[in-house]
């Protein structure tokens, strides 16, 4: 009997490890953007990745002052950490939350 590689191996909170090496983390952070700047948290990841080639989708969940842009954007990379941010166009500081997911390797 063939046992098909991409079925599940692993997982846990806010993570998904399958037989073939894929890997999916994902969250939600808040974020107090500095006005006219990047800023960042650094995520720990809950599973440590193959290398930094994995792929990182950030969305702004919620923003509490309607009236900025955010532009968002992830930061360094490690093979157990991540840069979760942005860009805030505003002039004044704004918090907010964003989701991400991160797809890559484990193995």
């Amino acid at each position: 009997m063939k046992i098909n590689p991409a079925l599940l191996y692993e997982s846990g909170d806010n993570y998904i490890k399958y037989g073939d090496g894929t890997a999916i983390v994902w969250g939600t952070t808040t974020i107090s953007f500095k006005n006219n700047a990047a800023t960042y948290n650094t995520i720990n990841l809950p599973i440590t990745f193959k290398n930094t080639n994995y792929v990182v989708q950030e969305t702004i969940k919620q923003l509490f002052n309607y009236h900025s842009s955010i532009t968002p954007h992830p930061g360094t990379r490690t093979t157990t950490t991540c840069q979760i941010g942005g860009w805030n166009d505003w002039s004044s500081t704004v918090t907010g939350y964003i989701d991400y997911i991160i797809i890559g390797k484990w193995k």
